[in-house]
């Protein structure tokens, strides 16, 4: 099932343009079809378009991933997603005091910032069509996810633009408060680049306690060959989850240790070519299990994939 998932995704690996964006979304709507599950465009919006399977009314869990993938960026400038963020703002600092250092036109300055910026989001960018680890790696989960779950308490969401901002998912939860839908009473659980690496990291913004439920599953569960920690999530490492900040949400990532370092390497380049299918069957029967837990049944120890 995963493995055939997995294959019916080689043929949409760039999801950057709009075109390659709606041949997703109506791949999508046919999944949902087979599953005989609800699908909607929520909210309606020209700029994102994000994708809601199941009931928006009954939903108590949304799980989510962001669908778009990124521009093509240089791969040493993306080894590591912290040390490529932090050098991003430093190139903008330093370009900055070159202009007024050498009496660069402030125009000129501000149109090379919004040339690069704009690339770095992917407005005006070349598009990226290896994409495995960010974001094919959270789609599967979802869609696997969808075939294992048969509850109107879980929905699933393709967020959007993630790339350039989390406009999907900012757009979604303004969507939830204007419709009064329940907005703070929901859990939201985010999958981002969880296809590389041993260490599941469950991110959280000061509100833990979603995260350390997952969290007491997987310990149950005794996995062999993987760890999971729970984090305080960090401002320069944004993703979807951000947008639910003041409710009960987590953030899951796969992570790598390199140096004594928790990292992501190769994403946003040439070289995300790589992914562990048994890291999406591991992750997605720990989510299994914690949902069938919180109604009420017992999870048991995963398998090999399959």
């Amino acid at each position: 099932m995963l493995k055939d998932l997995y294959v019916e995704m080689t043929l949409y690996q760039e999801r950057m343009h709009r075109k390659s964006k709606k041949k997703f979304r109506d791949y999508l709507h046919t999944k949902a079809q087979e599953l005989n599950l609800p699908y909607q465009i929520v909210p309606e919006s020209w700029f994102s378009k994000n994708v809601f399977i199941g009931s928006i009314d009954t939903a108590e869990y949304i799980l989510s991933a962001h669908y778009d993938t990124p521009p093509r960026m240089p791969p040493f400038l993306v080894k590591n997603v912290i040390t490529y963020n932090i050098i991003i703002m430093a190139m903008i600092v330093v370009l900055i005091g070159l202009s007024i250092i050498f009496s660069i036109h402030p125009f000129l300055t501000s149109l090379i910032i919004f040339l690069f910026v704009g690339y770095n989001f992917g407005f005006p960018a070349i598009s990226n069509k290896y994409n495995l680890n960010d974001n094919t790696s959270g789609v599967l989960t979802l869609l696997y996810l969808m075939q294992r779950i048969k509850t109107p308490k879980v929905a699933f969401v393709f967020f959007d633009n993630e790339e350039k901002g989390l406009f999907g998912s900012l757009g979604f939860a303004r969507y939830l408060r204007k419709k009064k839908l329940n907005y703070q009473l929901r859990k939201y659980i985010n999958f981002d680049c969880v296809g590389r690496g041993n260490v599941f990291s469950l991110d959280h913004f000061n509100r833990p306690q979603l995260a350390l439920r997952i969290k007491s599953v997987f310990d149950r569960l005794q996995i062999t060959g993987y760890e999971c920690q729970v984090r305080k999530a960090r401002a320069r490492e944004l993703s979807d989850h951000f947008a639910f900040i003041k409710n009960s949400h987590v953030g899951i990532f796969a992570l790598k240790n390199h140096n004594n370092k928790l990292v992501i390497n190769d994403i946003h380049s040439h070289r995300d070519r790589q992914i562990d299918l048994n890291n999406i069957f591991i992750l997605s029967k720990v989510i299994e299990t914690f949902i069938n837990q919180e109604g009420g049944n017992n999870g048991t120890a995963p398998q090999k994939t399959q």
